[in-house]
């Protein structure tokens, strides 16, 4: 756990525009490690509400007869936020990003979030083999 805390720490500082980060487990919405750099705000409500996205889009893929396929990264855009929720690997875990829409570069979010979700879901591997 510590190491996935390591990493949330350490996109808060290399993700333009970050504002909270968390990990969450899938089945229960439970954040298990989070990160961010504004302490009013509580990214666990956001993570957990985003589990409901993550639901809907599984049943909107089964609707359209692809059972066998998983959301890469599900992204929500407010005048103010960008929300992005994305699966860690094969783990029942998935990374729920809350970015300031104003300070953000996709570009370099899209980026850092390859690199990041990998080494995550290495970290959620090894937790769980605890």
């Amino acid at each position: 756990m510590e190491k996935m805390q390591d990493l949330l720490n350490k996109m808060s500082v290399e993700f333009p525009g970050f504002l909270a980060g968390a990990i969450v487990d899938r089945n229960e919405g439970l954040t298990i490690v989070e990160s961010r750099v504004d302490e009013e705000f509580e990214v666990s409500i956001s993570a957990a509400y985003s589990v409901e996205l993550i639901r809907s889009q599984l049943r909107v893929l089964e609707t359209l007869g692809a059972e066998g396929e998983d959301p890469v990264e599900i992204l929500s855009f407010t005048k103010s936020y960008i929300f992005i929720s994305t699966p860690l690997g094969d783990t029942p875990f998935y990374l729920h990003l809350v970015l300031r829409r104003s300070k953000a570069v996709l570009g370099l979010v899209f980026a850092f979030l390859k690199k990041y979700s990998r080494l995550l879901t290495e970290a959620a591997r090894e937790w769980q083999e605890i």
